[in-house]
């Protein structure tokens, strides 16, 4: 996956989904400890560039391991980019939020 100053997060969105049909990402203004969600004011919907958000230039390319747990991956993303993430299941698929200690979930298709 590679972030820079010009990806929106709708360009984000779209790679991610594109990767992984049956997950959604969300995006936060802070990161969220293991055994709770970002609250819901956290959360960002518009369509913002990354570099504008966390207020600092961003240039990063990181591959997502085929045995990555959903909280690697959102660690891993708040690391390298400041800004917080959570990733659920589609609601078109599964309908609730993806268990972060199961192994594997982030496959691609």
């Amino acid at each position: 996956m590679r972030i820079n100053n010009l990806s929106t997060l709708q360009n984000i969105r779209n790679e991610f989904h594109n990767k992984f049909p049956y997950l959604k990402i969300e995006f936060y203004r802070h990161d969220h400890d293991a055994k709770h969600s970002s609250p819901k004011a956290d959360q960002i919907s518009g369509n913002e560039k990354i570099s504008d958000l966390v207020g600092h230039s961003v240039n990063v390319d990181f591959e997502i391991q085929p045995l990555m747990t959903v909280g690697e991956f959102e660690k891993i993303f708040y690391e390298k980019t400041s800004l917080g993430v959570q990733v659920f299941a589609n609601p078109q698929v599964f309908g609730c939020k993806l268990p972060p200690q199961i192994p594997g979930l982030l496959k691609t298709k």
